[in-house]
């Protein structure tokens, strides 16, 4: 299992189109994939968990990575948190 801490930067969060673009990413990947913040976890290959985390600017998420491509998929997944332009 892998994990990675992510601090949302972006002044408008994660709002519907982010989530649409990380819960299509996640499903590129075999490995389990789950986001948690405040409390709350969703699967990250879905849209509406991703959405129902309510994840503004500044709010710090984990993403947990369990499977055979585990890896691969948190370091693509940083990559597109890290771009900052969704």
């Amino acid at each position: 299992m892998r994990e990675l801490v992510y601090r949302i930067e972006n002044e408008f969060g994660i709002h519907a189109r982010p989530a649409a673009h990380l819960a299509n990413l996640a499903c590129d990947f075999q490995c389990d994939v789950r986001i948690s913040s405040g409390g709350k976890t969703a699967d990250a290959k879905g849209v509406l968990g991703i959405m129902g985390l309510a994840l503004g600017q500044g709010d710090e998420l984990r993403i947990a990575f369990d499977g055979c491509d585990e890896d691969f998929a948190a370091l693509e997944m940083l990559s597109f948190l890290k771009r900052n332009v969704y």
